[in-house]
């Protein structure tokens, strides 16, 4: 490999890292917490397991720290988040094993820091203290907790969240809760955010423009981690690229259980479509309305 200029990196931790793997984590987590400890079903390990697979979207360049080796050697950690992210901002990030289960998600729990210069040491190793604080709000926090750096994206048109089923009423829609300020976090801190449904089984063509790209990603990411329902956050660039922060199950609508079946609830739809249909009385339209009077 040496002699074609190639290099061989060798990964610990990939054999726990088939999308088999963390569906079964996140299911069983309470029996695979010794065994795995944070090596699955974390927010940087899924995104480390989804970024070489997709094709409709990507993930930005992650490293991932423990909180011993932050502890242990803050120098050495912001050399080599400087050498690695070169004149590029970074975003530094929670990715504890208190996030993103079936039962709760903790979304916005815990802390995550944007627009930190990797160069400008003290900065980044604040924003790594800030992260590691909302971790200790909990109590005890374990010395392999991770800790996610990103490259930030930039010229971000529209970013938010997918939801893949109505969490209210479990209707088959990708719910697409978005803002188009050019911010990345302010859907996911609760400041802003628009709404648009999309019916699970709407044609492309059928969709508007700006988010067809996006909706290929969510089939795409539905395709890999089959049977759960999704709660994604996304930003879209001004050159119409989807870049994909967090994939994690959609806590929410677990309530109707952890399958997602949504071929029936699709059938369901339809059937009452076509009813809808045969209510046409001698060729005229029928209009439909709630509270007519």
């Amino acid at each position: 490999m040496r002699s074609i200029g190639g290099k061989v990196q060798v990964i610990d931790y990939y054999e726990h890292l088939s999308p088999q793997e963390i569906l079964y984590a996140l299911t069983s987590r309470s029996e695979l917490q010794d065994k795995h400890s944070n090596i699955v079903s974390t927010k940087a390990n899924t995104l480390l397991t989804l970024k070489e697979q997709l094709r409709f979207s990507s993930i930005e360049d992650i490293l991932i720290i423990t909180v011993k080796q932050a502890k242990e050697n803050p120098a050495n950690v912001a050399r080599i988040i400087k050498e690695r992210f070169t004149n590029k901002k970074i975003v530094v990030r929670s990715s504890s094993v208190k996030e993103d289960s079936f039962e709760s998600s903790n979304a916005g729990h815990f802390e995550s820091v944007l627009g930190i210069q990797p160069d400008d040491s003290e900065a980044v190793l604040a924003a790594i203290q800030e992260v590691y604080n909302s971790y200790s709000k909990d109590g005890f926090v374990d010395e392999e907790e991770q800790i996610l750096i990103q490259t930030q994206t930039e010229n971000v048109r529209y970013s938010g969240v997918v939801f893949t089923r109505d969490i209210q009423q479990n209707r088959p829609y990708y719910i697409i809760n978005y803002d188009d300020s050019g911010s990345t976090d302010s859907v996911t801190s609760g400041a802003s955010g628009k709404s648009i449904y999309i019916a699970q089984d709407a044609s492309i063509e059928a969709i508007p423009v700006q988010w067809q790209n996006l909706y290929r990603a969510i089939k795409e990411l539905e395709g890999i981690l089959t049977k759960m329902l999704l709660d994604i956050e996304f930003a879209i660039t001004k050159d119409d690229r989807v870049f994909i922060f967090q994939v994690r199950p959609l806590a929410a609508s677990y309530k109707f259980g952890r399958i997602s079946d949504t071929q029936s609830l699709l059938q369901i739809k339809n059937t009452y479509k076509e009813g809808y249909k045969k209510c046409s009385i001698q060729n005229k339209t029928s209009l439909l309305s709630d509270m007519a009077f």
